[in-house]
């Protein structure tokens, strides 16, 4: 009968205990690319995502939390701007401000787009400088291929408009103007992860272009470009609605595009 009652209690208490994280070891990820990481658990009071510095190789941002027993259950979103092996519960503290010396590692790793056997240099402090690395080509690459639709689509629309009204010209989309429905839909909280992504990295390349920070290293860029007059407002109020959908619905989307209202597809590039 004891031994019964034992096994029972045991049954009855097991949902109510705490979990592991899950194992993340085997997840590989290229540099600049987000990755989400779905119900896990982690022991002890609340944590909150880590500040983050010029110097900080991974970003790390916690989408949503749930209690779980004693212990609290987290959807995790990351980006690696270096690349190496990294463990995320590095990168969280706790809200309480306990130590989170106890929490298990949760491994990824974060790849380069170099060839292998190819290392990234070090700074020199003069003669060319090195090349950023995947990072910067990502960059380009999403930047490339964000303008590069833009361009179709603005050369369909203006071919509809020929044929429907003869001779009439279509002036040249601002930047304003074909980044307005995107940054309305970041505003309303329906735009896709993935499309919230794209942008991000858009206006990091085009800002690091046209403010000559192509060489910079990426952390220290991004960090300068929310400090900027003309970047920073766009990138500080895509970040505050990425962590809370809907706020500053009263934020005037005219005077937070007014850097791009004079910018074509000639400036864009």
């Amino acid at each position: 009968m004891l031994c019964s009652a034992l096994a029972v209690l045991a049954l009855l208490s097991a949902p109510f205990q705490e979990e592991a994280p899950k194992a993340a070891a085997e997840i590989s990820v290229p540099v600049g690319v987000p990755h989400w990481l779905r119900e896990i658990v982690f022991s002890g009071s609340r944590l909150k995502a880590a500040p983050t510095s010029l110097e900080t190789p991974l970003i790390l941002r916690i989408d949503s939390v749930s209690p779980h027993g004693k212990a609290f259950r987290y959807d995790l979103e990351f980006y690696g701007l270096d690349p190496g092996a990294y463990d995320l519960a590095n990168f969280v503290q706790r809200e309480d401000g306990s130590s989170s010396a106890d929490l298990a590692p949760l491994f990824v790793t974060i790849t380069s787009a170099l060839p292998a056997g190819q290392v990234r240099p070090n700074p020199v402090q003069s003669g060319p400088l090195p090349s950023v690395g995947g990072y910067r080509l990502f960059l380009w690459g999403a930047a490339g291929a964000w303008l590069l639709g833009a361009l179709l689509l603005w050369l369909s629309g203006r071919a509809g408009t020929k044929a429907a009204a003869g001779a009439v010209e279509l002036a040249p989309a601002t930047l304003a103007e074909r980044l307005a429905p995107l940054v309305e839909e970041a505003r309303l909280g329906t735009l896709s992860r993935a499309d919230r992504a794209e942008l991000e990295l858009m206006l990091i390349a085009f800002w690091r272009t046209r403010l000559g920070l192509e060489k910079t290293p990426a952390a220290q860029a991004l960090e300068r470009l929310k400090d900027h007059a003309d970047a920073g407002p766009l990138l500080r109020q895509l970040e505050l609605w990425l962590h809370s959908p809907g706020a500053g619905s009263e934020v005037n989307l005219a005077e937070l595009l007014a850097p791009y209202s004079k910018l074509g597809a000639a400036h864009s590039g």
